[in-house]
């Protein structure tokens, strides 16, 4: 009867560890998913950027025609 709680008792243990790092990886997921989001929306705003000029004359950068 002993044998058959300290199955138990560790199989308890064994599946709680299991959702904590379950959670934990889904969370690293998250955060990776968000930074490549990220990434991905400062390179199309970089492409949208209008493009400049520099005048020779005054030295003001206007935009390029």
């Amino acid at each position: 009867m002993p044998e058959i709680l300290i199955v138990a008792i560790a199989s308890m243990g064994a599946y709680k560890a299991y959702k904590w790092f379950a959670k934990k990886m889904r969370t690293a997921q998250n955060i990776v998913t968000e930074a490549t989001s990220a990434a991905e929306r400062a390179k199309m705003a970089i492409k949208d950027m209008p493009k400049l000029k520099r005048d020779p004359v005054t030295g003001i950068y206007r935009l390029k025609k």
